[in-house]
């Protein structure tokens, strides 16, 4: 019983290292994937607005991506801008300097001018996106806002498709157009979680658990393994001891260990002659297993599992029952109890003579 529950815990161990390896394997991939998928969206987004910038006529545009604004321009810039409103100043926060697709203000005034009479649309936009991430198989839905700034600072905002999902996804990247940065061009995408993880993958995630219950096994076969061929087998001869009677009466039996030692086990007790040894139940069961065995031989385990059926026994409580049980034998006789490789005998009192010859 103690060994297939440890061969159990055993097993459940290496199942547990099993899927905690599968586990971390997979939130490594789940992250890297994500990281390469939203480098990749992020570029077919810049592509896709370049796209529709060089559709205007007249004008020719350089998309740069992201602008790396140094030590100079860190900070808000400030701007001033001649309209049908008079004169007025502007300021620019620093971090749409860096993300404008233009970094010469008069090519950024030329975008202020072209925009206004033809602006950009949210749709046409998102549709050259969604194409160049189809191109590159990147699964995901995407949503483009344009958000403009007119001359009061008051906001427009447009949408491609569902603004209700836009809400919900994630902001992928904004790009700004226009001498003021008046334009914000924001896309955003959600990668479904399903298709994440590809057959291969999965196959990888159950080859770790897979392997760690190969381990088990291997484990579980080593040592038998290494008992069978690097250990040298000891045969060991038992001396023939004398026979013992064993004499049935209505359900009662008693052992004659010698001429006049005789071992009653339902009264529990050990005569010779006019005397006789009150014995524990304990010992009355341990001394019934011995002579009920082969050569009078139980190894340990049979002991434990003879004395103790719930597993509750120990080292301790066996090494105190085999003295117990000597100390019985020898208040009436010669017979006693010998232990050696792994397991322990009862002998009788010629024997153990004829061992000392």
């Amino acid at each position: 019983m103690n060994k297939a529950r440890k061969t159990l815990n055993q097993l459940l161990i290496c199942i547990a290292i099993g899927v905690i390896a599968a586990g971390t394997t997979a939130y490594f991939l789940y992250q890297n994937r994500m990281e390469v998928w939203k480098l990749q969206a992020r570029d077919a987004f810049g592509a896709a607005l370049k796209e529709e910038l060089q559709k205007r006529s007249g004008v020719k545009v350089y998309h740069t991506g992201f602008v790396n604004v140094q030590s100079e321009t860190e900070g808000p810039k400030e701007v001033t801008v001649e309209s049908k409103y008079g004169k007025r100043k502007y300021l620019i926060p620093y971090h749409k300097l860096c993300h404008n697709i233009e970094r010469a203000s008069d090519v950024r005034g030329m975008h202020s001018y072209v925009f206004e009479r033809q602006p950009l649309k949210a749709d046409s936009i998102n549709l050259s996106w969604s194409s160049i991430l189809k191109e590159i198989k990147i699964p995901g839905k995407n949503e483009i806002r344009i958000a403009v700034t007119d001359l009061l600072d008051r906001e427009t905002k447009t949408y491609s498709g569902n603004s209700t999902y836009v809400s919900k996804s994630d902001s992928l990247a904004s790009f700004y157009i226009g001498y003021r940065c008046e334009i914000e061009v924001t896309g955003f995408i959600s990668f479904p979680r399903q298709e994440i993880f590809t057959a291969k993958d999965v196959l990888l995630l159950l080859g770790l658990v897979f392997i760690c219950l190969i381990l088990f096994f291997i484990l579980e076969n080593a040592n038998r393994f290494y008992q069978r061929f690097f250990f040298k087998k000891i045969v060991v001869t038992v001396e023939k001891e004398i026979p013992v009677i064993s004499i049935k009466k209505s359900q009662v039996y008693t052992y004659r260990l010698e001429e006049d030692v005789l071992f009653d086990v339902k009264s529990r007790t050990l005569k010779k002659g006019d005397a006789s040894v009150k014995i524990t139940p304990q010992a009355t069961s341990l001394l019934q297993g011995f002579l009920e065995a082969k050569d009078y031989k139980l190894s340990v385990e049979e002991i434990m599992q003879l004395l103790w059926p719930q597993n509750n026994g120990t080292s301790d409580k066996m090494y105190a029952s085999i003295k117990r049980l000597r100390e019985y034998l020898s208040d009436i006789s010669g017979w006693t109890v010998e232990n050696g490789d792994y397991a322990y005998q009862l002998k009788s009192p010629h024997s153990i003579e004829k061992k000392a010859e």
